[in-house]
């Protein structure tokens, strides 16, 4: 085994570096040891403190971001995949000397598998943002954003190398790999931008689609077999709606153009087929367009070249020769019948269980709506909650559990969401009663001595 760190003199060395130290928690919470720690986000800690804490055994050290510790930023990728694909990227944008200043600066390896980039901030505070998030699922299971790269500034709090133990979940240490606090590089307002317009296209947070939305169903009166904007957006490259004004492509990685606004030497702006979507996403508050929106090719015409005006761009496309317009109907011919719905069946109530059967006929009877809209509501409910406490064996080897894939379908108006809630109420007191009792077993939990506690309620 290697000797431990000498954590006193890294504090010490890192208090003389301008840095506000203050020891994380043993208990792999990653927070700062203290009953509260708001004096230290505004006044650094002092050396005899520092002393005091590192006297006794600890296993970490941390540091707190902002203006206390100089303009600190920590910049945290939480995955080497995103950490290594975001190197190849800079090096592509003219960003090779500026990323590689700030790992000479100080980088280090995470327990967690992750990098952290540390660098002092000119002209602007220091930020705590979410840079690029990906859609994934918790540890209780619900779908929540996932952070790939992020950045921890004023009020953000920092477990650096040589870290060790039990001051990280997994037990595992943080790793210096270049640098340290004594040699922090500091970046201007602009190359922060930089680098943070780059770190923005690894995002994968679903955007609000800008401009008219998708092309409506064909109907007797509609004016178009297809759109103008549509014939663009399927016929017109990116560099046909880009490059005449001024947008420059950098370099493709996969799928995904990358782009930068005119008049930028260096540096990335935007990408357009992120996702496999066939949008524009920009990542500066320098263009016509607004951050964190999808743009298709049309909504970037209009906006180009038509001022934002959606209506004078599909006129223009259509003199162009986009677009196709409906035949006017022969008046000879007279009006067409429309097609006669198939009726729908009664809902066969008697085959559910009798208290499943008088709860979904008072809900119809109450709402005024057929017990269509609420039964299978009522099926996905229950198949959700008993999950895999029950199976059906079709054959030996082949089990179904009980997931339903529902949907209603009405005109507006008809109390489909209503339904939808009277369906779900079995489950919202549930849900209601689970949250008390465990509220109430946390309660207990913090009240037990450390020393005979056990793991905390989840």
């Amino acid at each position: 085994m290697p000797a431990p760190p000498d954590l006193l003199a890294h504090a010490l060395a890192a208090h003389d570096a301008g840095l506000c130290v203050l020891p994380p928690s043993e208990d792999g919470s990653k927070q700062p040891d203290a009953t509260s720690w708001t004096r230290y986000q505004h006044e650094p800690s002092t050396v005899e403190e520092i002393h005091r804490w590192y006297t006794s055994k600890r296993s970490g050290i941390g540091y707190v971001c902002g203006a206390v510790s100089g303009n600190l930023v920590l910049f945290e990728f939480d995955d080497l995949e995103t950490y290594h694909a975001f190197l190849a990227a800079a090096e592509q944008a003219g960003l090779g000397d500026l990323v590689a200043r700030i790992r000479t600066g100080c980088e280090e390896a995470t327990p967690g598998g992750g990098i952290h980039w540390a660098y002092r901030l000119i002209g602007l505070p220091a930020k705590t943002v979410a840079l690029a998030r990906r859609p994934g699922i918790d540890v209780h299971g619900h779908p929540r954003l996932i952070p790939l790269i992020e950045t921890k500034g004023e009020g953000g709090y920092w477990v650096a190398a040589p870290s060790h133990g039990i001051v990280h979940p997994n037990g595992n240490p943080y790793c210096q790999i270049s640098g340290g606090p004594a040699s922090i590089t500091t970046l201007t307002a602009e190359e922060q931008t930089l680098l943070w317009a780059l770190a923005r296209t690894f995002d994968e947070a679903p955007k609000t689609e800008a401009g008219p939305g998708p092309s409506p169903k064909t109907s007797a009166d509609a004016r178009w077999l297809l759109r103008p904007g549509d014939d663009f957006d399927t016929r017109a490259s990116w560099e046909d709606v880009l490059e005449p004004h001024g947008w420059t492509h950098v370099f493709d990685r996969g799928e995904v153009g990358y782009w930068r606004r005119p008049d930028k030497p260096t540096g990335v702006s935007a990408t357009t087929n992120h996702g496999g979507r066939d949008r524009l996403y920009v990542f500066t508050s320098s263009t016509p367009f607004h951050p964190d929106r999808a743009y298709s090719k049309f909504a970037c015409l209009a906006i180009l070249e038509h001022g934002g005006d959606f209506a004078a761009a599909a006129r223009a496309l259509e003199h162009q020769g986009y677009g196709q317009r409906r035949p006017h109907p022969d008046p000879t011919t007279g009006p067409q019948p429309a097609a006669r719905l198939i009726p729908v069946p009664p809902f066969p109530l008697e085959a559910l269980p009798p208290v499943a059967r008088a709860f979904v006929a008072a809900g119809a009877e109450a709402l005024g709506c057929p017990p269509d809209f609420i039964a299978p509501h009522l099926f996905a409910f229950v198949g959700a909650v008993a999950g895999n406490a029950r199976r059906l064996r079709l054959k030996p080897g082949f089990e179904v559990t009980p997931i339903f894939w529902e949907g209603v379908v009405g005109r507006p108006g008809t109390v489909k969401t209503p339904a939808l809630n009277h369906a779900r109420r079995p489950l919202d007191a549930l849900q209601k009663d689970a949250w008390d009792r465990y509220r109430a077993e946390v309660e207990r939990w913090e009240g037990e001595k450390a020393a005979e506690r056990g793991s905390r309620p989840r």
